[in-house]
């Protein structure tokens, strides 16, 4: 979890106003300049603006399914571990 904590780190050094943990996205729509998010946490559901949205999320990507963009690409065939 070296990667994590590393990206962590860094992510609060530059903008500890947005980082959240324990948040899902659950709706995304795309303006002409900004995003509408829909996130849930144990506190219920809010929207929120944003500039930009990166999804970091891997092969189930909440970011990409909203968007209708596909997963390209397929298994890979070695096992490596990221620390």
């Amino acid at each position: 979890y070296e990667t994590e904590a590393l990206l962590e780190e860094r992510l609060l050094a530059l903008r500890p106003d947005a980082y959240e943990q324990g948040v899902e996205l659950v709706g995304l729509v795309p303006g002409d300049h900004d995003v509408m998010l829909t996130l849930r946490d144990d506190q219920g559901h809010r929207a929120l603006t944003a500039r930009l949205v990166v999804g970091c999320d891997g092969k189930r990507s909440a970011v990409r399914s909203a968007l209708g963009i596909p997963f390209v690409g397929g298994p890979y065939g070695r096992c490596f571990l990221m620390g």
